[in-house]
């Protein structure tokens, strides 16, 4: 690190606009891309829509029913993103907008620590690398809760370092007690961290923080330097956001404290996995920066010993909530997002590291048939391989172009001793392959979103539509909800179609096509639509067997009742645990 900048340079206006803009070209291309919600990524989208129309701002739903899987402050933001543009949550790009905001307040706080520390070179390509990294890109994406917990996550850690390393023009405050007032950067670090309880669920975003800056802090053993933390009012304002919610919810829902201990205390198996878990995830979700990563990681090795250093902290930041989360058996790729950003700075450390390698004065400069050879063979094989590659052959020629010209610039930075042409040759090919890759490659819900927008189409009649929302765990029905109009109804399950209040003789059921038995024994089906591929459907492999066959297929299904059916009273106190199904029922008659 001998060479690596080390005095305090905040970035620039112009670096802060320059990397806010990079991010919402990169993650906002997703919202007019054409490709269709994911299946976990729709659920968010579909209870903020149904928040927005019922106006319950605290406890979200999904048809009507409890939805208690994840706490409001990602619903609320969505609500009010899409409130202030005008329009309803029902459209891929609005629901994607604030997700992208939540990735590039990410990308900034993470280049402003580290230019609190290693200067402003280092603070740019750890924004770059950040977001472009593959896990935290892929996030940054999608209408996912993931990345609001990033942005407060790294927020809270931003106003630590804040607090934690002032600038030097800085006055010292001469008494800190237990009452004591506070700076602003310490008192919005408590209320951050308390936020941060009402994304994933209460003390999933503290508890790693804390287990950031606690080693941190103990490890100096200065009692002062810790002392500012050790306030009764800034704990107070914590516990006040950290209860609130819970506290709510416990008293209209008691049951929430079943789904609690199910999440917590690891209710299936579903997601176990060994200790060595995430480290071994690491080193995709940091693709193509993972081994700079780690250059970077020896590269502050020599001053993370120094009781009060930025590398000190900056290895606790990385490596200690990685072990805090491989305690528990429940584990999840996703889990590690909101920890991608020290590894970004110590990748962006690596690269100034590597840097200093290729631009080093060489006894001969690089050879014009060097750069010949690397571009024609790269676009030669673009080209030869284009029966391979999605998309027409037009845009394999786009691609081979667009290698030549990324294979042109880098050789000549390399040439003429011009790093920042390096970097941005580098970062702007990675984003131009993101941008083709969301366009182009398969989806596996193509073909299911295709059939669901042609179900306005196939009901000429009008009839009233029902969704099964009882799919065997699966989520798909957040899915079709999103893609319907609102007054398609979500069933808890298809005894639900025996409710008394349902006065049609015909009606419409979107299910998959192993259920037509179930509809047949409450009248007449006949299939109207279905999914022509269902999502995963490929031929049996040793790993997966038992793939999803033509049964699973979404159909499209008109049911005329029996006459004779007999009705029952539906029932209205259904769940949580019912809701996500992790308990079976209730039935609206004999079961289906």
């Amino acid at each position: 690190m001998s060479n690596i900048e080390t005095t305090p340079v905040c970035l620039r206006r112009s670096d802060a606009i320059l990397l806010a803009s990079f991010c919402l070209v990169l993650f906002g291309y997703s919202m007019f891309s054409g490709r269709p919600l994911s299946l976990h990524e729709a659920r968010l989208p579909e209870c903020s829509r149904e928040m927005f129309h019922n106006h319950d701002w605290l406890i979200p739903r999904s048809g009507g029913r409890p939805w208690l899987e994840r706490p409001p402050l990602p619903h609320w933001i969505t609500v009010a993103t899409t409130a202030v543009l005008g329009q309803g949550c029902d459209s891929v790009w609005v629901v994607r907008l604030p997700a992208a905001m939540m990735g590039c307040i990410t990308v900034l706080l993470t280049a402003w620590i580290a230019s609190m520390w290693f200067g402003r070179h280092v603070a740019l390509c750890a924004g770059l690398i950040l977001a472009t990294s593959y896990e935290f890109y892929t996030y940054a994406c999608l209408a996912e809760d993931d990345i609001y917990l990033a942005a407060l996550v790294v927020g809270a850690i931003a106003l630590f370092v804040r607090a934690q390393f002032p600038p030097p023009n800085q006055p010292v405050q001469p008494r800190i007690g237990f009452f004591t007032a506070r700076s602003w950067p310490v008192v919005a670090f408590f209320v951050v961290l308390g936020l941060s309880n009402l994304v994933k669920g209460p003390l999933v975003g503290p508890m790693v923080v804390i287990a950031t800056i606690g080693p941190f802090l103990l490890a100096t053993r200065d009692p002062s330097s810790s002392r500012r933390f050790i306030w009764l009012w800034g704990w107070l304002i914590f516990l006040i956001l950290t209860a609130a919610w819970p506290w709510v919810v416990y008293h209209r829902y008691p049951e929430v404290m079943e789904n609690w201990r199910f999440d917590y205390a690891g209710g299936t198996h579903q997601y176990d996995q060994p200790f060595w878990y995430y480290p071994v995830q690491l080193l995709g979700e940091l693709a193509p920066w993972t081994p700079l990563a780690f250059v970077g990681l020896i590269a502050t090795a020599r001053k993370a010993p120094v009781a009060t250093s930025p590398a000190r902290f900056l290895w606790c930041w990385a490596i200690i909530p990685i072990l805090f989360l491989s305690l528990p058996h429940r584990k999840h790729h996703h889990y590690l997002v909101p920890h991608l950003a020290p590894w970004a700075i110590l990748g962006s450390i690596g690269l100034m590291e590597f840097a200093k390698l290729i631009l080093r004065p060489r006894p001969a400069p690089l050879r014009p048939t060097a750069f010949a050879v690397v571009a024609i063979i790269g676009a030669a094989a673009l080209l030869v391989l284009h029966q391979y590659i999605p998309g027409a052959l037009k845009m394999t020629i786009l691609l081979a172009i667009g290698w030549i010209v990324c294979v042109a610039l880098f050789f000549h930075g390399i040439r003429h001793k011009r790093p920042a042409l390096l970097m941005a040759t580098f970062v702007c090919g990675l984003a131009v392959t993101a941008s083709w890759a969301q366009t182009f490659l398969p989806d596996q819900v193509t073909q299911d979103t295709l059939f669901l927008k042609q179900i306005p189409a196939a009901n000429s009649d009008h009839l009233p539509l029902y969704i099964n929302s009882d799919l065997h765990g699966e989520l798909d029905f957040f899915r079709i909800g999103f893609y319907l109009p609102t007054d398609a109804k979500l069933l808890h399950n298809l005894s639900f179609l025996r409710d008394e209040r349902i006065e049609a003789t015909e009606v419409l059921v979107i299910t998959r096509a192993r259920d037509r038995s179930k509809l047949e024994t409450l009248g007449e089906v006949q299939e109207l639509l279905q999914s022509a591929k269902a999502r995963g459907e490929v031929p049996p492999t040793p790993k997966k067997p038992t793939p999803p066959a033509p049964e699973d297929r979404f159909t499209l299904f008109r049911l005329t009742f029996d006459p004779n059916l007999r009705r029952y009273p539906a029932p209205t106190d259904i769940s949580t645990m019912e809701a996500m199904g992790r308990k079976t029922g209730p039935w609206c008659g004999p079961p289906l």
